[in-house]
Formats: C-alpha cells, sequence, structure tokens
C-alpha cells in the first residue's frame, strides 16, 4: 500500500511537470498561487516544528522553597477560607430549613 501511494504521488508529480513543459502560457497564470502554496506549506512545517519541540522540552522551571514566614501565611489563609466555608453551609442549612417548612 505505501509503494502505491508513492507511486500516486510520482505520477501526479511528473503528470504536472509534463503539462507546465507543454503548456508554459498556463504557468504563467498560477505561479504566484504556487509561490503562495508553498509559504503556506513552509510556515506550517514550521509551526509544527516548534510544536514538536515544545513537546520535548524539558520544563526547568522549579518552585523555591517556602519560608517560615510563608508557611505561617499560608496556615492563616487556608483556616481563613475554611471558616468562611462553614458560614457558607450554615447559611445553606438555614435556607434549606426555611424552604421545608
Amino acid at each position: 500500500m505505501k509503494r502505491f501511494l508513492v507511486l500516486v504521488v510520482v505520477g501526479v508529480i511528473t503528470i504536472a511537470v509534463l503539462f507546465f513543459f507543454t503548456n508554459p502560457e498556463f504557468l504563467d497564470k498560477i505561479w504566484l498561487w504556487i509561490i503562495g502554496f508553498i509559504g503556506y506549506v513552509l510556515v506550517l512545517l514550521e509551526k509544527g516544528l516548534g510544536i514538536i519541540k515544545e513537546a520535548f522540552k524539558k520544563d526547568e522551571k522549579t518552585m523555591p522553597p517556602l519560608s517560615n514566614d510563608n508557611v505561617q501565611k499560608l496556615g492563616t489563609h487556608i483556616k481563613h477560607l475554611e471558616e468562611k466555608i462553614i458560614q457558607i453551609e450554615q447559611n445553606l442549612n438555614a435556607i434549606r430549613q426555611k424552604s421545608t417548612q
């Protein structure tokens, strides 16, 4: 199957080259389109290579170690958020009780 695909591609390219040699005036009409298409193919290949490079790139960003001061700030922030969650739960329970009465 791979050989068939290669033969088809080679055949299409050969027919295109023969067509342009026998009808050079047709090439005058479409040469800008051909150059533009080649440009798009090159941009596509460049973006694809960039995506592949990014996929295999090592992530060298490391987090700095937490200091005791930052750990304490984080702990107080977590406690504050937990208190808010408890208040929200209490409000929701109060609303449920009012709606069931």
